[in-house]
């Protein structure tokens, strides 16, 4: 069974009313049973998608030691290069030390770490910008299907804790038949995934069942992340995904994942849902928790 796909046309600002209720509904299904669901109409132009895959294929055929010279342990905010399989390499919104939270030292915001290549940074924010803008769209037709005025989540994007990371996927050596990505939710509100080619991605259904995630070369895949479940009462799941191996060939995914303010209260919105509401929590706590978590796990 196919993941729904969704028209982002009809949440563009200024985009007539006409259907924005048809948007919500398969938003509202799809959250509510894999957490999971592809968007076309996100306006994010080709030679922008091209660009930022161009980059990253750039970045990551450095030699190791340039890439080494940008590790992520070098960096206050967890920006920067990681050498595990596969290899990423995370940026932010570039923020100095002018910056209120920068200057207070809040986990999350400051600078990033780029790389000496032409063009990098220029393609790099252009595509960070365009996927923001088409993650704001989401987030209005999720708001729209959990009741809520359209703008309930992006006036809590104001100074957005928002990340961006460029992940090279190697081919597994032969005779290497282990799995890919294990199974795993992500942290926050929202992932907005571009991928330039098939990663043998799945996602599990609140069944268990589990569907292969194959969306064609210009849509994008949302994965609902457990920010997003908890701020609707769990009646959404966090999307449970795996990459499943070995990858014969090199590829790369661009996640956007999307969260709102640092200090923004995330608590239940809908009266329906899971067993029992979870406590309120600042967005930044509930990160910081979880990352914290995700590193005990190993």
């Amino acid at each position: 069974m196919p993941l729904p796909v969704v028209d982002l046309a009809p949440l563009h600002t200024g985009a007539p009313q006409g259907g924005r209720s048809t948007v919500a509904e398969i938003i509202d299904a799809a959250c509510s049973d894999t957490g999971c669901f592809v968007v076309e109409g996100h306006g994010i132009a080709p030679e922008i998608r091209a660009g930022v895959f161009d980059a990253a294929r750039r970045l990551f055929a450095l030699p190791l030691a340039d890439k080494q010279q940008l590790a992520i342990g070098r960096s206050s905010c967890d920006r920067g290069y990681r050498d595990d399989d596969p290899e990423t390499f995370d940026l932010g919104r570039d923020l100095d030390d002018s910056h209120p939270e920068v200057g207070a030292g809040t986990p999350l915001y400051g600078p990033n770490q780029w790389p000496s290549i032409d063009g990098f940074r220029r393609v790099v924010d252009a595509y960070f910008a365009a996927a923001f803008e088409a993650a704001q769209m989401v987030t209005r037709g999720m708001a729209l299907a959990l009741g809520l005025d359209p703008a309930y989540f992006t006036r809590r994007m104001t100074d957005s804790v928002t990340s961006l990371r460029l992940v090279h996927h190697a081919p597994t050596p032969a005779g290497n038949d282990a799995a890919g990505c294990r199974e795993h939710a992500d942290e926050g509100l929202l992932t907005l995934i571009a991928q330039d080619a098939s990663a043998a991605t799945e996602v599990r259904r609140r069944d268990g069942d589990w569907i292969e995630v194959a969306p064609e070369p210009d849509q994008l895949v949302v994965h609902v992340g457990d920010m997003m479940a908890r701020w609707s009462h769990d009646r959404w799941v966090a999307a449970v995904h795996r990459n499943l191996g070995p990858a014969r060939e090199h590829h790369h995914s661009v996640p956007l994942f999307v969260n709102p303010d640092f200090h923004c209260t995330v608590q239940p919105i809908v009266t329906e849902g899971g067993a029992g509401a979870r406590p309120p929590v600042t967005a930044g706590e509930h990160l910081l928790a979880s990352f914290a978590a995700a590193r005990a796990d190993g």
